[in-house]
């Protein structure tokens, strides 16, 4: 009996040794892969953030080139626009000397037959 009873508990403790083994060995691998999970969680979570501050990186860098392209033809247009005006304002110019001395040309005709008429007259 004591044989019986000395093997019994040999086989319980065994067994129990065997459990205890496997659970370690449950808790181990799932720790593992809970720790691989977290790991590739982590992995992917960081890639996610590199790749939206990318984006928003070149959407902004976008933003500020297109503004910077605006205010450029802005400013080529203001340009333009004064050039334009300067133009009209030279012309406009122009033209006002041409009546002044289309006028001074007409007196000055005007006066030299006067002249004549008068100096006929007498």
């Amino acid at each position: 009996m004591t044989s019986c009873s000395s093997t019994l508990v040999a086989e319980t403790a065994a067994s129990a040794s065997a459990a205890v083994v496997v659970v370690v060995v449950v808790v181990v691998v799932v720790a593992a892969a809970t720790a691989a999970v977290a790991a590739v969680v982590v992995v992917v979570v960081v890639v996610v953030v590199v790749v939206v501050v990318v984006v928003v990186v070149v959407v902004v860098i976008a933003v500020v080139m297109v503004t910077v392209k605006k205010k450029a033809e802005k400013e080529e247009e203001e340009e333009e626009e004064e050039e334009q005006q300067q133009q009209q304002q030279q012309q406009q110019q122009q033209a006002v000397a041409v009546v002044i001395v289309m006028i001074i040309i007409i007196i000055i005709i005007i006066v030299a037959v006067v002249v004549v008429v008068v100096l006929v007259a007498v």
